[in-house]
């Protein structure tokens, strides 16, 4: 994971190949969002990053409440929708700001608004205020089938003013814009996150100040949609959302379900939800098959500002800010992410500070919310394949990227699978697709070639291309094992484990040489080492040291099973009956469904 002493890390792009950066000339006076506010004469505007860093530090230092989470919701809100419009007739610079008149929009518009509803602690119970907010704030915007898909949809500017963009709210915005109403009305509530919903927390029975081990009830607060239905779906505890459907009630959980990230959810205080807001700015302006249009403006913005929490010391515990700060810094790179940084962790190597951001992401994940997050892995395993596919003196970061995204697959397979799991099923299948087109394959022609459809990478160090093959076969092993975790249910839903898929990891390992796949099987059933768990960074993979996977656990992959000896063969054949779930007792084994 480390970069070496001697600093020979690659010289980086400015940005990903994969993105391409956009800004508008338009002035922001003449668009609908800049008319559509409450302007008065004299009114204070910011003219640049710094102006913008200053106004915030302002805010902060003379309180935190949840006006100014409104406030500065808003303020990003409208800076992306200026900035991000498909249509270049509509797309705008985002400076200058008139934060005044947002501030002003936010009290007369919003607050005001949410006093006028009359539900308070005095009048109705905590559920009952909550289902009464949420459904008023979904009324209030544009309703669509499905918001889930909805870009820059996820701020209370939104809800102000969505109808210009006919932008709908989506999961994070509808959830942030009730919980800052409840706050208003003399609640004591907190936006709480998984890495794919958003929902309300609040302490149970009382309203004292969180501490260690105080219980938190919750709140579903994003079920979209303006019918009866929906409506009667929000302020009721997210358990209920088990215990209500039938077919999963005796199986999944909060506690074995992904979309409540097993109950470690991040609950965020104020400060942590104005983080949460600013690492939800979304960037991109269009994206096709080959390349995503991102705004350079918006990035800057968004960099800066978490910058300024991250020294307030306010992403500490929060994984996901970490990574989107890092993510920020990968694409428009400031002289700040660019520092060398003496990490005491890694025996005070130096590395980037790029990449200290995504090791304190993994860190805060494993020690503060029990190991339950994969996107974390993700994040850092993909900053480690964009650099190691740009130097072959850095090619062993390869193999750190592939051990990351070993890691994401093994949280993923601790959880049971449902229907709530489809975007973690997809987050698999992009990995995947990120392995095959960007380091089992290669422009260069092998003598291996012949025999696949991928161009293979030529492996500049062979042990190089056998760690990485033993921790590929690790990601594989903790998909397999994922399936088997619903042993029963008879459900084989990873996308890449069927034989048909594009991608199917099988195909990929056929890539390599014979004699790398038989020594990969050999290690990978060798007892290696044991490495201590509880430090993640010890098995981190280094320009002087490389680590393997060993052991597989899926029941598929045991060492006499008939897909381990597939996988050592020279013709490489796996199908149905290799990959099939595990005979049940007295039951036959079943084929895998066709993917759509």
């Amino acid at each position: 994971m480390m970069a070496s002493s001697s600093k020979c890390y690659p010289k980086r792009r400015t940005v990903s190949s994969r993105i391409a950066l956009a800004d508008s000339d338009l002035p922001p006076q003449t668009s609908l969002h800049w008319q559509g506010l409450p302007h008065e004469p004299q009114d204070r505007i910011v003219n640049n990053v710094s102006e913008l860093i200053t106004a915030l530090k302002g805010d902060i230092a003379r309180g935190i409440d949840s006006t100014l989470v409104a406030k500065w919701s808003c303020i990003t809100g409208y800076c992306e929708a200026l900035s991000t419009h498909k249509d270049q007739s509509r797309r705008y610079r985002i400076f200058p700001i008139p934060v005044e008149a947002i501030a002003r929009m936010v009290q007369k518009e919003f607050i005001d608004w949410i006093r006028k509803i009359g539900a308070t602690k005095v009048t109705q119970g905590h559920r009952e205020v909550a289902r009464i907010i949420s459904n008023e704030v979904w009324n209030n915007v544009i309703s669509k089938a499905s918001v889930r898909d909805e870009l820059h949809a996820n701020s209370v500017y939104v809800c102000l003013r969505g109808t210009i963009d006919k932008k709908a709210l989506d999961c994070f915005g509808a959830s942030l814009a009730t919980i800052v109403g409840l706050n208003i009305a003399g609640f004591t509530s907190y936006l709480t996150l998984s890495e794919d919903h958003a929902y309300e927390s609040h302490l149970k029975g009382n309203e004292n100040q969180g501490r260690p081990g105080m219980k938190y009830a919750t709140c579903e607060v994003a079920i979209p949609g303006k019918n009866k239905a929906s409506q009667q779906k929000r302020g009721r505890e997210i358990s209920e959302s088990f215990s209500s459907n039938a077919q999963n009630a005796p199986i999944i959980t909060p506690q074995t379900s992904w979309l409540y990230m097993a109950e470690e959810a991040v609950v965020c205080n104020i400060p942590m939800t104005i983080a949460a807001i600013f690492g939800n700015i979304n960037c991109q302006i269009e994206k096709n098959k080959s390349k995503s249009i991102s705004s350079r403006c918006l990035y800057e913005i968004k960099r800066e500002l978490m910058w300024t929490l991250y020294d307030m010391g306010i992403l500490a515990n929060f994984p996901f800010a970490l990574s989107e700060l890092g993510e920020c810094e990968e694409n428009v790179p400031s002289p700040r992410g660019m520092e060398w940084i003496a990490m005491k962790q890694l025996d005070g190597e130096e590395i980037l500070m790029n990449e200290k951001l995504f090791i304190e992401s993994v860190i805060s994940s494993r020690t503060k919310y029990g190991d339950s997050q994969v996107y974390p892995y993700c994040y850092a395993g993909h900053y480690h394949k964009d650099a190691g596919r740009e130097s072959t003196m850095e090619e062993y970061r390869l193999v750190e990227a592939m051990r990351l995204y070993y890691h994401a697959a093994r949280v993923a397979s601790g959880y049971l699978y449902d229907l709530s799991c489809l975007q973690l099923v997809k987050t698999i299948t992009k990995v995947t697709q990120l392995m095959a087109e960007d380091i089992f394959a290669a422009d260069t022609n092998c003598e291996s070639a012949r025999d696949s459809k991928l161009k293979p990478r030529c492996w500049a160090r062979r042990d190089n291309s056998i760690a990485f093959g033993t921790w590929f076969l690790g990601f594989f092993d903790a998909c397999l094992l994922w399936e088997e975790k619903g042993e029963g249910t008879g459900k084989q839903f990873v996308e890449v484990l069927n034989p048909l898929h594009k991608f199917f990891l099988g195909k990929l390992f056929l890539t390599m040489d014979l004699s790398v796949r038989q020594e990969i099987m050999r290690l990978i059933y060798t007892e290696g080492e044991q490495i201590n768990q509880n430090d993640f960074l010890l098995e981190s993979v280094t320009e002087k040291k490389l680590n393997f996977f060993t052991t597989p656990k899926s029941k598929r992959l045991t060492p006499d099973g008939i897909l381990a000896i597939a996988l050592a063969k020279e013709k490489l054949s796996i199908g149905e009956l290799e990959i099939a779930l595990p005979t049940p007792v007295g039951g036959r084994k079943r084929r895998r469904h066709a993917m759509t």
